[in-house]
Formats: C-alpha cells, sequence, structure tokens
C-alpha cells in the first residue's frame, strides 16, 4: 500500500498506524475511540480515503467460481484465499456467506448444505476456508461448471444513509457497478428505491437487493424481476423501505440472479 500526496499536517501521536487503519478498514472493527479520533482528523480522513481508493477486491466472478471451486488459477485461488481469511474482509466475507452460499442451493434445487459456522465461533484449528467448500454437501455431485455464472456488486465499505456516517458523512444514495451491472440505492418522495441495470440478461432473472448491517445482518431484501429497458438494456426496480426510515450504515448489495433451469 502506497500513500502519496499527504496533507501537510503530520501524523499525532494519538493516529491509529498505517497498518491499523487498512486492517480497520477492511474489517471494519473500528473502535469507538478511533471513530472519534478520525472524525476530527484530517491527516487520518485522508489517509482512509486513499486506502478506500487502493483497496482491492475480487471481481464477483472470482468470488462465485471460489465459492462453488470452479474454474481459476492458483495465483488468483490464493488470493482470494488470503483476503478472506487473513485479510478477513468483512465485505467480501458477507457477500460470500450471505448471497452466494444461499444462491447455490436456490440455483441447483440442491440439498440443503451443511449449516455455516461463523468464523468467530469455528474451531481455532478448523480453517475458515471449510465455509467455501460447498459442492462435496451436494448429492449428487456436480461439477463446477454446471453452476451458472451470476453478477454481484457490493459497496466496497459500509455506507451511511440518512444517518451520521463513519466520519460525520450523510448520503441519500449510493451506486455500485461491476463490469455492464449496475445498481443503486436512493431515497425518493415515495421511499428507499432500488434499481439495477444490466446488459443481455436472460429472461426470467431477477434482481436481488440486500442492505447488509456492518456486522452482516440481512436487514432488507428485496427482489425484482428484469424488463427490457432500451435495446439490449435490461432494468429491475423494487421499493425496500419508507421514505421516512434511516437505513443507518451498511452494505448495499445487488445480485443478478439467472432464471432456475
Amino acid at each position: 500500500l502506497e500513500l502519496t500526496n499527504l496533507p501537510q499536517k503530520r501524523p499525532t501521536p494519538d493516529c491509529p498506524s498505517l497498518d491499523r487503519l487498512y486492517i480497520a478498514h477492511i474489517r471494519w472493527d473500528w473502535t469507538e475511540q478511533e471513530r472519534q479520533h478520525i472524525r476530527s482528523c484530517e491527516y487520518c480522513r485522508f489517509t482512509v480515503g486513499k486506502i478506500k481508493g487502493q483497496l482491492w477486491h475480487p471481481s464477483s466472478a472470482q468470488l462465485w467460481k471460489y465459492v462453488t471451486q470452479g474454474e481459476l488459477n492458483e495465483a488468483e485461488r490464493l488470493d482470494i484465499r488470503y483476503h478472506l481469511e487473513t485479510d478477513k474482509c468483512r465485505r467480501c466475507n458477507f457477500v460470500a456467506e450471505k448471497v452466494l452460499m444461499p444462491l447455490v442451493s436456490v440455483t441447483l434445487r440442491a440439498k440443503p448444505l451443511r449449516k455455516v459456522v461463523p468464523a468467530e465461533a469455528a474451531p481455532k484449528e478448523e480453517s475458515p476456508s471449510v465455509r467455501y467448500l460447498l459442492l462435496e454437501n451436494i448429492s449428487p455431485p456436480l461439477k463446477p461448471k454446471t453452476f451458472p455464472q451470476l453478477t454481484i456488486a457490493a459497496s466496497p465499505v459500509p455506507v451511511a444513509l440518512s444517518a451520521e456516517g463513519f466520519a460525520g458523512e450523510v448520503q441519500e444514495e449510493v451506486k455500485i457497478e461491476e463490469g455492464v451491472f449496475s445498481a443503486q440505492l436512493k431515497r425518493e418522495q415515495r421511499g428507499w428505491v432500488a434499481r439495477a441495470e444490466a446488459v443481455d440478461v436472460p429472461s426470467g432473472s431477477k434482481a436481488l437487493f440486500l442492505w447488509l448491517t456492518p456486522e452482516g445482518v440481512e436487514k432488507i431484501r428485496s427482489e425484482a424481476e428484469f424488463k427490457p429497458a432500451f435495446r439490449n438494456w435490461f432494468h429491475a426496480e423494487a421499493l425496500m423501505a419508507s421514505e421516512s426510515e434511516q437505513l443507518g450504515e451498511g452494505f448495499f448489495v445487488a445480485a443478478l440472479v439467472p432464471p432456475q433451469r
């Protein structure tokens, strides 16, 4: 991680180290003392912004292949494993556990997968990677190529909507995208509306919208069918909450779910 163009103000003895800022940012495990400090520290706010801009997350295609044991080269698999297990990226672990893993069963109409043990509750000698080894629980055995491709976009860090955010910021919309798939959650007169757009969507595909708390608790779930919009573009829209609701901090996740075969 390289940081350039830092503000003239230098770090104080109260400033967290660069390593701590990185780890706290990717795991979103800030202490209240750190939150209060960063709200008032120009140097740390700038540093966190630089970290956010340089942070790497695997693509939805890579994460889906990792979860379903699809085709990844060794370097990709090791990078994703390090990202999930060593860095403990909260955002990507939530996407894998709360979105991808349930969709494996739904998409294939398979037998229920074994119960997922949260990382903090798992025995210390058990690697967290066992949570993503799904194929062994499916009968009859299925080849990875039988899994349809999903497209997922998720906010890289929690965002605060109509509430005091991490650094005192207030937002009324959040936009996310991956490739030609994009989605947004926005407060309008009729309420919090989620929209998604994508190209060449198979007939019967749906958009799945989720709002997860920073702790990974599913707060809102909504679905909408994709409909033709313009040429080969398709559009889906769903009302997720009333206009008066404050969603607070959370991750916005949208997934393009192909029709079940």
